[in-house]
Formats: C-alpha cells, structure tokens, sequence
C-alpha cells in the first residue's frame, strides 16, 4: 500500500531489497528465457517459454514487475476491444515517448518500451496463468514486432524438423487443430501467435513461442485427453482450459502456412497450394496496428520470403471432418511437404 507523506499526497511505499529485486530484475540472479525470437530477463518465469541458463544477453527485453497500477499516461488509442455487453475487454494506446501500453481489466496493464527493451508489468492479484495470458498473447508479440521480427496470427506445430503454421482468425480453430496434431506427436512451437524471421539465406525461420494451449470449453475433453496422454498439464480454467505442452526446438524453418478458412459448398478439406497475394499474405499477420516504417520493412521482406519458399495451403475447416479427422489429413499433407513429394 501507499502512505500519506503529510501533504496530502501518496508516497510511495518504501524501497526494500525486494521491491528493488521485483523492479528490476538485473537486480538479483532473475530469471532468463527466451521466446517469439527474443531474449527475456526478468524477475518471473514466464509460462509455456524456454529457459536460459547462460549470461544475461546485452539486448534482452528486461520484465519488469509492479505490484500496483501507475496512472495510465495520455496516449492514443490504436485498438479497443469490448465484450458482448459493452464492457472493456482490451484497450492499447500509444503513449508518445513513453511507449505503448496494454491494458485489459482482467488481466492488467503492461507498458512497453518504443524500442522493446523493457515491459513494466502490473498484474493485479490474479494467478500468474491468468494474467499472462495478456502477456503471451499480445504484449511479447509486439515486442516481437519492435525488435525485428514478423509476427503471423497462427499455432504452429513441429514435424521432421520442420514447423508447420496454422494461421487463420480468431475462431478459426487453430488450437484446436494444434492439440490434435500434438496428441498424434506432433509438439508445440506457439499457440495463436507464431513469430518468423529470416535467415542469413533470407529464409522464414520459425521461434518457439508459448507452448501454453487453451481449448475451449466444450473441447474440455480434448484438454483432459492431452493431460491423460503424459504431454499436457492442466495450468488452469475459465471458459476455456489451458494446459502446457512439450515442447518443439526453439527454431525451425517454416515448412508450409495452412490458412485455415471455412466454405460448406466445397467437400475438399485441404486444397491445392496457391500464389498468394499480399493482401491474403497480410492478412495472417498479427499486431496489424503496429504501421511505423521499420515494422512494415519487416513484414513486406518476410511475407515475401514466405511467398518464395514455403506453400501457402488452403485449409478447409467447413469440409464436414471432424478436427481429428482433419488433423490427420494435415499430418498426411505435411509428410508430403517434409519428403519433397507433391501433395
């Protein structure tokens, strides 16, 4: 809590060794790790990433950890999300020098450093499942985004070496899918949100992002069936359960990008590969409000790569299979894709 200094104002409370140490983690041994192609450092564990054991890299984004809200600075609002009733689900702003800031009412508020160095977290009293979600799910990929790297709105799995990404909207059924094709051995590189760079070669390499899934609600079966099978553990539930999965290498070359789409006048689940055009291209893209000329650089040079080297496969979720029975087709399609056959 805060205290009166006397004049009527809020002082802060006073600095101990541990809120030193929870302030900034280079304070004190932290914790290391990396994922979505970054280097992390900070004074938590974030769920479903990779650790580190080696030196703090010089360019590591620092965690940084608050235990109450500053007052959100003035910014301009880039995106607003509600609930069916009209209730803030998610709002980012753009606060100048400042940086950008993420806040969703459940979940927290984080504010992120224009260059992605440092993200000043506030968690609220939530469990640390709960409020990373906001984490992994939208602060980490535009961090991702500041420091380089393209960012698709896909899960991806890993096969023979290479990761294959599901990428479609929200709804779409890509986690679904992805927990299928990890019950049938296939492991995790990231749910929803799959971060690509390219190689000296110019070739799309895919990071390891969270291999914390969630499933929804009435797919609780599928969630119980991971756990059961020794790949999963249950790491909590709302109106979705969550688990975390083994996981894949922390970087791979991009096979192939299904685009997952739903048309119930075609009996085809799995189409034949396609030119894509850049709008098709940029529509997997995920943290669309991020538009500076270093981020767009990026992206049109990934997505190109992308274009060049992996196929762009259409995937149809309306074809009247079940998800396992789809995700069996796609394991077949892969292994074509991994021995360099035609699909």
């Amino acid at each position: 809590m805060q205290r009166d200094d006397g004049s009527g104002h809020r002082a802060p409370p006073p600095i101990t060794s541990e809120r030193k140490q929870r302030e900034d983690p280079r304070r004190g041994e932290g914790w290391q790790g990396d994922g979505f192609g970054l280097a992390l450092h900070g004074a938590y564990p974030v769920i479903g990433l990779a650790t580190s054991n080696g030196l703090t890299q010089r360019d590591a984004t620092a965690l940084l950890l608050d235990e109450s809200a500053a007052a959100p600075p003035e910014g301009e609002r880039l995106r607003e999300l509600h609930h069916g009733d009209g209730r803030l689900l998610m709002a980012i702003d753009d606060c100048g020098e400042l940086g950008l800031r993420i806040e969703a009412p459940q979940f927290g508020a984080h504010q992120i450093s224009r260059d992605g160095s440092t993200v000043r977290s506030w968690p609220g009293a939530v469990p640390a499942w709960r409020w990373q979600r906001l984490l992994i799910g939208q602060v980490l990929p535009l961090v991702a985004a500041l420091r380089g790297l393209e960012v698709l709105h896909a899960s991806a799995v890993a096969h023979t070496g290479l990761a294959f990404a599901l990428a479609g909207d929200s709804g779409a059924g890509k986690s679904t899918l992805a927990a299928h094709l990890a019950l049938r051995g296939h492991p995790l590189v990231a749910d929803d949100v799959l971060a690509v760079s390219l190689t000296a070669s110019r070739r799309p390499q895919a990071h390891r992002g969270s291999t914390a899934l969630s499933v929804r609600r009435e797919d609780a079966d599928l969630a119980a069936r991971l756990v059961r099978s020794g790949s999963a553990t249950a790491i909590g539930s709302d109106d979705k359960e969550y688990v975390l999965l083994e996981a894949a290498d922390r970087c791979m070359p991009l096979g192939a990008v299904y685009r997952l789409g739903h048309d119930a006048s075609r009996r085809e689940p799995i189409g034949a590969p396609r030119d894509p055009t850049l709008s098709d291209l940029m529509s997997c893209s995920y943290v669309k409000y991020l538009n500076t000329r270093a981020r767009l650089t990026t992206q049109l040079e990934v997505l190109a790569a992308i274009a060049q080297h992996c196929p762009i496969v259409p995937v149809n979720v309306g074809a009247g299979l079940t998800s396992a029975q789809l995700a069996a087709e796609l394991e077949a399609h892969m292994s074509t894709i991994v021995s360099g056959s035609d699909p």
